[in-house]
């Protein structure tokens, strides 16, 4: 899967590192605690990441296990009932 392909929803942060040797982390997980939307977390991102293209050196993007495990669980529990 590529980064870009990952939903806003299973993310806990992203850090964006500069080119410029700066590091800019962006807690996805404090975002939606505070109410925040996925829908306007993604918007947000997408905006800033679009606008700041030319200094960014790399992004890196954390998952959270335990949403993963969340979404994932019910198809596991699903495919593997019969077994």
């Amino acid at each position: 899967m590529k980064k870009s392909d990952v939903p806003v929803n299973v993310l806990d942060s992203i850090s964006v590192h500069m080119i410029d040797g700066t590091r800019v982390d962006i807690s996805i997980a404090e975002m939606t605690a505070s109410g925040v939307s996925h829908d306007d977390i993604q918007d947000y991102i997408n905006d800033k990441l679009i606008t700041l293209d030319s200094y960014i050196e790399n992004v890196d993007f954390y998952v959270s296990v335990d949403e993963v495990a969340r979404l994932v669980q019910p198809m596991t529990d699903l495919l593997l009932k019969d077994l």
